[in-house]
């Protein structure tokens, strides 16, 4: 399973995500600056190979279901 390469907080940031929050949203909800969470979401992405938002969210999706 790739989502496992992700470390916990990259696992939480993304997600919240997922459940449709803002990087803002993000940040405030964890307690940490919004540059944070776009490091988060950026290694996220390099580790799993997703562009954006969206592919990130439809590899997780994918994996969450064994597809």
């Amino acid at each position: 399973m790739k989502i496992l390469i992700l470390t916990k907080r990259e696992r939480h940031v993304a997600k919240l995500v997922m459940q449709g929050m803002s990087n803002k949203q993000v940040a405030r909800a964890l307690g940490i600056c919004e540059g944070t969470v776009k490091v988060h979401l950026h290694s996220a992405y390099t580790k799993l190979g997703a562009a954006n938002r969206v592919q990130l969210f439809n590899i997780i999706k994918q994996e969450r279901v064994g597809a």
